[in-house]
């Protein structure tokens, strides 16, 4: 089954924030990837972002999440038919405030080929978890924009697996992934 080429968040304030990806078979599957805000009440979209360029695309899946008025929009981009090794690929991040865009950040290098991700509704920690050839990453982000590096999550996922994360209890989270057939309770620091 084929992802949706869409997802969407609802900020503090009621505002419907959707994120899009759009791979151009015309373009030689170029893809574009836009940030939509809309308001429910008029029935109007209030502003509309283009968030990355790309070339030849073999897949992008994206995400988008709320914490307080804050929205979280990731998209991967990836070449696995022609040049897999590409040093631009990757996982990529951008913060919405209520003023403005973030920078775009590469939160993981690498052809992602499955993510998850999940945000702590208290402390407002956003948790991703990234399978590659090489195994599963898990990188955080706290509320206040510091990233940890990307750490392998098992030494013995050493491929690519899917993967699941859920927020927990107390800042915790649970991750699963189709490998080990366990959970894992992550507690990060």
């Amino acid at each position: 089954m084929r992802p949706p080429s869409h997802f969407i968040a609802v900020d503090s304030k009621g505002q419907v924030h959707l994120i899009v990806s759009d791979m151009n078979i015309s373009d030689d599957n170029e893809l574009n990837v836009y940030s939509l805000i809309g308001d429910p009440k008029s029935g109007k979209w209030t502003d509309a972002v283009m968030l990355d360029r790309r070339g030849f695309t073999s897949s992008s899946h994206r995400w988008a999440g709320a914490w307080r008025d804050k929205v979280f929009l990731l998209w991967n981009w990836g070449d696995a038919t022609y040049y897999k090794d590409n040093e631009n690929m990757g996982l990529f991040f951008v913060e919405w405030g209520p003023s403005e865009y973030g920078r775009k950040v590469r939160a993981v290098a690498g052809y992602i080929e499955a993510y998850a991700t999940a945000v702590d509704p208290v402390a407002g920690l956003l948790v991703i978890v990234a399978s590659r050839d090489d195994g599963v990453f898990v990188v955080s982000r706290t509320s206040g924009g510091q990233w940890s590096k990307p750490a392998m999550l098992d030494p013995a996922l050493t491929e690519r697996a899917d993967v699941s994360i859920t927020p927990g209890s107390t800042s915790t989270f649970i991750i699963r992934t189709d490998r080990s057939r366990s959970e894992i309770l992550l507690r990060p620091l």
